[in-house]
């Protein structure tokens, strides 16, 4: 059994798949005091595992069998490689081979066998990366040499969610270093997308008005952070608020990106400079000029959050309140919405103004609650609160 290989022919090429070689070296099951410590390590958790008594000792002189489905391209291996290298410091042997079952190992899915040697099944390159993350968060560095050690294990996993996301906010204080690290991190825990919103920070051409002046992200290297989010196999999301948050500040700051140095733009806001005015053309021009900037940035993805939280004072300015708040706010939604889908994406949205902050149901549902620093302002025949 140890060196037992078995050659198939599948639709006229040959494949070479090592059968239970690794497996049979496992042995017995490790005490739950070992279990415990390696599940510890693992994030997320995977669908199956189970540690054995050994250890494997992963360095230059490995062989490292991966299986797939279909043939790996040249670029493929050379990106694999390039992943032990910055994971382990070392290229160890890789050999590639095809095995058609892995079809089913599910989304993202894939099988670790560390035995004698480690073998890895994978649907597909996405899930060889999975593996690889899962083997990163395993390794021992070797007490007295050089590699890596691991436990005997069998780990099988796949992605219970087609959507895995992370929500971060680039505030003026937050460094690209910072940004770096979280998006790694991010990476490292498997997170497929990363909402990305900065707050008066973004370097926008079409209006640069919208941002301080000082505080502005590099756009080269902010460009580089992009970059490194798709290679990470994360798709990075802009937000870009619509409603409230148009001081681009959280509000008990009284920071404002805009009007602190451009009071020239303060018919596109609410009176309290919180909220954009829903019935203002010129909101609606520059708002769909910073969106497609700002969607082209970040490659295009496929979808674009448009906020829409705690905009406490909406629809408040003599020309909004001459309209019912339901329908304006429809309104509002949809027409941004319909603009996103022009680009090609999908639109997110938070969803606490859509809530009647006087319905128990929705109590610690809706945007901050009580003592806010702005006024109560209920719509009661509409069915919407606005409530600080």
């Amino acid at each position: 059994m140890k060196n037992l290989y078995i050659v198939a022919l599948i639709f006229g090429y040959a494949a070479c798949i090592i059968a239970n070689s690794v497996r049979a070296e496992q042995g017995r099951e490790a005490g739950a005091n070992i279990s415990g410590l390696m599940l510890n390590r693992l994030c997320p958790q995977p669908k199956e595992a189970a540690f054995f008594d050994g250890e494997y000792l992963l360095d230059e002189k490995s062989r490292v069998t991966i299986s797939m489905p279909n043939e790996v391209s040249k670029e493929e291996r050379s990106d694999i490689g390039a992943i032990f290298l910055k994971y382990w410091k070392f290229i160890p042997q890789l050999e590639f081979v095809k095995k058609a079952e892995n079809a089913n190992l599910g989304e993202e899915g894939y099988l670790i066998n560390i035995g004698g040697g480690i073998g890895i099944d994978a649907k597909d390159i996405i899930g060889l990366k999975q593996s690889l993350k899962t083997l990163r968060q395993l390794a021992e560095a070797c007490r007295d040499g050089r590699g890596y050690v691991f436990q005997h294990a069998r780990i099988k996993d796949y992605a219970a969610l087609k959507f895995r996301g992370m929500h971060i906010c680039i505030f003026p204080e937050t460094t690209l270093e910072q940004l770096e690290k979280y998006i790694r991190l991010a990476g490292y825990y498997k997170f497929n997308y990363l909402i990305i919103e900065p707050w008066g920070v973004f370097p926008f051409k079409s209006h640069p008005e919208f941002a301080y002046a000082e505080k502005k992200l590099d756009r080269k290297k902010f460009k580089k952070l992009i970059e490194l989010c798709y290679e990470l196999g994360i798709t990075p999301i802009p937000q870009l608020s619509i409603l409230g948050h148009a001081s681009q500040s959280r509000v008990n700051t009284i920071k404002h990106a805009v009007l602190a140095n451009h009071p020239e733009f303060e018919n596109i806001f609410e009176t309290y400079g919180w909220s954009y005015c829903m019935s203002s053309r010129r909101a609606e021009s520059v708002l769909m000029d910073l969106i497609t900037e700002i969607y082209d940035f970040y490659g295009k993805p496929p979808f674009f959050h448009l906020g829409c939280d705690e905009a406490y004072d909406m629809g408040s300015c003599y020309e909004c309140r001459k309209h019912d708040i339901a329908n304006l706010l429809l309104s509002h939604i949809t027409k941004f919405n319909k603009y996103i889908n022009k680009l090609g994406a999908r639109s997110i949205i938070w969803h606490d103004m859509f809530l009647d902050s006087a319905d128990p149901r929705w109590e610690k549902h809706v945007a901050i609650g009580k003592g806010a620093c702005l006024p109560s302002q209920k719509h009661h025949n509409s069915g919407l609160a606005i409530q600080p």
